[in-house]
């Protein structure tokens, strides 16, 4: 390996990221909290799986792909669901 592509002092910086928007999943509700979940597309870093609060975030996960993205969000919306959490929608 060479020591000029290990370091390169002159090299440009990278192009910054486009952030992508969230898409929401679901909503479930329980005592007047709301649950969301959001995965959001992060290109060839994968997806994030975003678990929102009442509006803040309180677990995300990484996931390489957007089929283990939803299965994800599945599994965790089966969790919340057996704790009692309900989808006002349906």
């Amino acid at each position: 390996m060479s020591e000029e592509s290990f370091y390169s002092p002159n090299r440009p910086p990278a192009l910054p990221r486009t952030p992508t928007q969230a898409r929401h999943a679901w909503s479930l509700w329980k005592d007047g909290a709301r649950t969301d979940c959001e995965p959001c597309i992060q290109g060839e870093y994968g997806v994030v799986v975003d678990l929102l609060r009442d509006g803040f975030s309180y677990f995300a996960q990484r996931v390489p792909t957007y089929i283990s993205a939803e299965q994800l969000a599945a599994h965790e919306r089966e969790l919340l669901e057996r704790e009692g959490w309900r989808d006002l929608e349906a």
